[in-house]
């Protein structure tokens, strides 16, 4: 007789009775309410299934080494396709292919993109299909009823001895840096989605989780979002999600309507959706609250929303990990700063960022209508309504983190799209200012423009040091790129200074010989320590 004993996320299971043949997931749904509906004696384990991808690699795993379990009961709300992905799996097979991202896998005859690592036989996989039945909970069923109709333990003897495939740990080295907040901009949620990736992979510090896993994390990243369409979203096939699947997920966050289920799936309790606590968990409707507060009052800066209950969020687990809206209006602007506490970057930063911006567009629409009609808000002292448009979406990833589970992805990611993105970012003009560069008699004259070519600041100094202890002072550049571009034309300049018979400086350009002299000895020698010292 073999005894249940999971191999992988057993701190993420609900256990029972060890020689039990039932396995139970809930997908979406807590596992708590299923485990509170049934004795323990019913079932080996409950687990929750939330990834078509990387989920199911993992319960495929678990249930290869346990090969007691023969029938695996399916109950709770799919909001990602994985209640789907797990039936076709048991229904259709795999077949050889790969991942969206180009690695290998067996791939699941689906809709629903679900995959199984290779490393796993076909064999095994055949033979898991074969001898354990996949039930499914309709929405009409009772669960312990159900379970309790099922045929008595069908697994003597066992369909095979326990297969162990041990999932290959990847290798990764943490970086050195701030222990907390990094920023990151971007135009489109994909844009700034690649940056984080590459953040986290360069800076992030590694530690263990409750899920039995280990991640890279950074405290308290920025990410800063400028340009999004939420009429038109830009969703990349390298996302992690496809327009499809945000369909689905956006009602979660916008509505206060519980997840609706058209694949015949049982509705389960889900404990909340932020949209629940948004609209209606606190006898309140706060996004109605917020449109009402920005229309009356445009310079407000109290229209906040708040989804943590302190009355049960400290003691249950589940609570929500995003906490806290905050919308403000600055110019002809409607600005929106979120907090979320815990947030895996790699698997729901994307559809977060989206469904947000598709909630900041419903309150500037709303806003703008209410308060002057035609997308125009007046404010206090104007004399007539200002048009409003869409302003930044910022949102604060307490514990931004990327779980093990994908860090091949994620190099996968960074080493297709990063290098193309960065050397398009470079093209940019930096928020804080642009540089001319030039000689002024015996001086280096530097004049600061702003992005609209309006004058600034003038900077002087005989040194390339002087003016970028200036420059740094006033923390007037934005970019280590930036940075480093105004750095070297300095330090061209400052020779130029030094040595007017010998060179000739203009911004941008190599410096220009003037003779046929040759460079002095002292300006040929470790000269860049002094010129970056002034």
């Amino acid at each position: 007789m073999s005894l249940f004993t999971p191999i992988y996320k057993g701190n993420a299971l609900i256990l029972g009775n060890p020689a039990s043949s039932v396995g139970i997931v809930t997908l979406w749904t807590l596992k708590a309410k299923a485990a509170a509906r049934l004795d323990p004696s019913d079932y080996a384990a409950i687990g929750q299934l939330y990834s078509p991808t990387q989920g199911l690699d993992y319960l495929v795993r678990n249930l290869l080494a346990n090969p007691s379990i023969r029938y695996l009961v399916v109950a709770g709300h799919d909001l990602s396709g994985s209640g789907r992905a797990l039936r076709d799996f048991f229904e259709r097979g795999v077949e050889e292919g790969q991942t969206s991202l180009g690695a290998p896998c067996w791939r699941v005859r689906s809709e629903v993109e679900s995959f199984v690592d290779p490393d796993i036989s076909r064999e095994a996989i055949e033979l898991l299909r074969q001898h354990v039945r996949l039930v499914v909970c309709a929405e009409r069923d009772n669960l312990r009823d159900l379970v309790g109709r099922l045929p008595p333990d069908p697994g003597q003897p066992l369909y095979t001895e326990p297969m162990l495939f041990h999932k290959r740990e990847p290798e990764v080295q943490t970086g050195v840096g701030e222990n907390a907040v990094y920023v990151v901009r971007g135009e489109t949620v994909a844009e700034t989605w690649v940056q984080i990736l590459h953040i986290i992979w360069s800076f992030g510090r590694v530690s263990d989780t409750h899920y039995d896993s280990r991640q890279k994390e950074i405290l308290d990243l920025v990410s800063v979002v400028t340009a999004e369409d939420p009429n038109s979203l830009f969703v990349p096939d390298y996302l992690p999600c496809t327009p499809a699947q945000l369909e689905v997920y956006f009602p979660t966050v916008l509505t206060a309507d519980p997840p609706h289920l058209s694949d015949g799936v049982t509705r389960q309790e889900v404990r909340y959706t932020y949209g629940q606590r948004l609209r209606s968990y606190f006898g309140v409707d706060q996004v109605e609250d917020v449109i009402a507060k920005l229309a009356r009052e445009r310079d407000s800066r109290s229209a906040a929303a708040s989804l943590w209950d302190p009355r049960t969020d400290h003691r249950l687990g589940g609570s929500p990990c995003l906490n806290h809206l905050w919308f403000r209006i600055v110019g002809d602007a409607l600005n929106l700063t979120s907090v979320i506490r815990s947030n895996d970057m790699y698997k729901a930063w994307p559809e977060n960022a989206f469904a947000l911006r598709k909630l900041q567009a419903i309150v500037r629409g709303e806003v703008a209508r209410r308060a002057g009609g035609g997308g125009e808000v007046c404010g206090r002292g104007d004399p007539a309504p200002t048009p409003l448009r869409l302003g930044d979406l910022v949102i604060v990833s307490e514990s931004a983190h990327i779980y093990d589970d994908d860090w091949d992805a994620t190099e996968h990611v960074l080493a297709r799209h990063y290098d193309e993105l960065a050397a398009r970012i470079r093209e940019r003009r930096d928020p804080r200012g642009n540089y001319l560069v030039e000689l002024d008699g015996d001086r280096i004259r530097v004049e600061r423009l702003a992005p609209s070519g309006e004058h600034v600041k003038h900077y002087y100094g005989k040194t390339a040091g002087a003016i970028m202890r200036q420059i740094d002072h006033d923390t007037a550049v934005s970019s280590v790129e930036h940075g480093l571009y105004l750095g070297s034309e300095l330090q061209k300049a400052e020779l130029a200074l030094r040595y007017p018979d010998l060179f000739e400086y203009v911004q941008d350009r190599p410096l220009a010989r003037r003779g046929p002299a040759a460079l002095p000895t002292e300006a040929t020698t470790s000269r860049s320590n002094r010129l970056v010292a002034g």
